[in-house]
Protein backbone atom coordinates (compact mmCIF):
# COMPACT_ATOMS: atom_id res chain seq x y z
CA UNK A 1 0.00 0.00 0.00
CA UNK A 2 1.10 3.52 -0.74
CA UNK A 3 1.84 5.91 2.11
CA UNK A 4 -0.17 9.11 2.12
CA UNK A 5 0.05 12.28 4.19
CA UNK A 6 -3.15 12.76 6.15
CA UNK A 7 -4.49 16.17 7.17
CA UNK A 8 -4.39 16.50 10.96
CA UNK A 9 -7.70 18.34 11.13
CA UNK A 10 -9.51 15.62 9.17
CA UNK A 11 -8.00 12.88 11.34
CA UNK A 12 -8.87 14.78 14.51
CA UNK A 13 -12.49 15.25 13.37
CA UNK A 14 -12.81 11.56 12.52
CA UNK A 15 -11.40 10.46 15.88
CA UNK A 16 -13.63 12.90 17.73
CA UNK A 17 -16.80 12.03 15.79
CA UNK A 18 -16.28 8.25 16.05
CA UNK A 19 -14.81 8.35 19.57
CA UNK A 20 -11.63 6.60 18.43
CA UNK A 21 -8.31 6.61 20.26
CA UNK A 22 -10.07 7.09 23.59
CA UNK A 23 -7.81 4.52 25.29
CA UNK A 24 -4.53 6.20 24.29
CA UNK A 25 -2.38 8.77 26.04
CA UNK A 26 -1.78 12.34 24.85
CA UNK A 27 1.77 11.37 23.88
CA UNK A 28 0.51 8.45 21.79
CA UNK A 29 -2.09 10.71 20.15
CA UNK A 30 0.62 13.20 19.18
CA UNK A 31 2.78 10.41 17.75
CA UNK A 32 -0.15 9.16 15.67
CA UNK A 33 -0.64 12.65 14.20
CA UNK A 34 3.09 12.92 13.49
CA UNK A 35 3.12 9.61 11.64
CA UNK A 36 -0.05 10.45 9.72
CA UNK A 37 1.32 13.86 8.73
CA UNK A 38 4.56 12.35 7.43
CA UNK A 39 2.88 9.60 5.43
CA UNK A 40 1.11 6.42 6.48
CA UNK A 41 -0.82 3.58 4.88
CA UNK A 42 -4.48 2.97 5.55
CA UNK A 43 -3.69 -0.28 7.38
CA UNK A 44 -0.98 1.34 9.52
CA UNK A 45 -3.35 4.10 10.62
CA UNK A 46 -6.15 1.62 11.26
CA UNK A 47 -3.84 -0.52 13.39
CA UNK A 48 -2.65 2.47 15.45
CA UNK A 49 -6.26 3.50 16.09
CA UNK A 50 -7.20 -0.10 16.87
CA UNK A 51 -4.64 -0.28 19.67
CA UNK A 52 -6.27 2.62 21.52
CA UNK A 53 -9.93 2.15 20.59
CA UNK A 54 -12.82 -0.19 21.26
CA UNK A 55 -13.65 -0.78 17.57
CA UNK A 56 -12.78 -3.87 15.55
CA UNK A 57 -9.83 -3.47 13.17
CA UNK A 58 -11.92 -4.00 10.04
CA UNK A 59 -14.39 -1.33 11.18
CA UNK A 60 -11.60 1.17 11.77
CA UNK A 61 -10.01 0.32 8.41
CA UNK A 62 -13.28 1.22 6.70
CA UNK A 63 -13.78 4.39 8.77
CA UNK A 64 -10.34 5.77 7.84
CA UNK A 65 -10.74 4.88 4.15
CA UNK A 66 -12.09 8.31 3.11
CA UNK A 67 -8.94 9.96 4.54
CA UNK A 68 -6.93 8.19 1.84
CA UNK A 69 -8.98 9.64 -1.01
CA UNK A 70 -8.91 13.21 -2.32
CA UNK A 71 -5.80 14.57 -0.67
CA UNK A 72 -6.03 13.16 2.85
CA UNK A 73 -9.15 14.95 4.10
CA UNK A 74 -12.76 14.00 4.62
Amino acid sequence: MEKKKIEMEALYRLCNRERMFTCGSCSQYEKMFELAGNGITQMELAFILYLASDYRLDTIFNLVGPLFKNGGGL
